[in-house]
């Protein structure tokens, strides 16, 4: 089946990491007969990320918790509701879904941790018998943080490594570090640790382990109003 043309404007807010894009297709589901089809979602987060078409070359951690996606079918009296929570280090994900023939409205989510819509959308397509392809561009709603990478490996006494703070939404994310946990740690950080950041603005922390570092595994919480993230602080010798 043949991908319809995405416009100049929804491309662009795919490769500048301003939207994701969705795609649901299917064919028809010969045990129900025509009266349903099955299909598969797939939300492709990479553009959020900086790296629209190929693999990522550092795992992030996001604001991100889960997507959910509505079908009204014409007619209906409520919406048939399917979705997921996306697990760490997910960039791509996809699940199935089941809608009935005939013209379908789509919503779609993209919400937070703590229940923010991030990016959102909506589409309207015709449901046919010999399959179907609907593609909905996820508009930013809110302020994105992400936290690149989203693991670090310290050394007490050890080299400093680098982490940094996008907001790959909409507006000014502001944010902080809450804690380092458990305490005491023995990790410090260098930088503009909570310097409010503009849409597409990013801003790097160091981090290190001092040489009374207890080798173990920390986490670093960084929180924002539309969510948090956990930086995951490994030290070892």
């Amino acid at each position: 089946m043949k991908l319809p043309e995405v416009s100049t404007r929804a491309l662009r807010l795919l490769v500048l990491a301003w939207g994701a894009g969705l795609l649901l297709h299917g064919c028809g589901d010969g045990p129900l007969g025509f009266a349903m089809r099955r299909g598969s979602m797939e939300l492709d987060l990479r553009p959020l990320f900086g790296r629209p078409s190929s693999g990522l070359t550092v795992v992030p951690g996001t604001v991100i918790d889960s997507i959910g996606l509505e079908a009204t079918p014409q007619g209906a009296a409520s919406p048939l509701v399917f979705g997921r929570r996306l697990a760490r280090g997910d960039s791509m994900v996809s699940f199935g879904v089941r809608v009935p023939g005939g013209r379908t409205r789509f919503s779609a989510r993209v919400l937070s941790t703590n229940g923010t819509v991030l990016f959102a959308g909506d589409s309207t397509a015709r449901i046919r018998r010999d399959g179907f392809l609907v593609v909905l561009d996820l508009l930013p709603r809110a302020p994105v943080m992400v936290v690149a990478p989203d693991s670090l490996r310290l050394v007490p006494g050890g080299p400093v490594r680098t982490v940094t703070v996008s907001n790959r939404g909409i507006g000014e994310l502001t944010w902080r570090i809450d804690s380092i946990r458990p305490s005491p740690s023995g990790i410090t950080f260098e930088g503009m640790a909570g310097r409010p950041l503009a849409a597409r603005d990013s801003v790097r922390l160091v981090f290190r382990a001092e040489p009374a570092a207890v080798p173990g595994t920390y986490t670093a919480f960084f929180s924002s109003p539309q969510g948090s993230v956990g930086l995951r602080l490994d030290v070892s010798r």
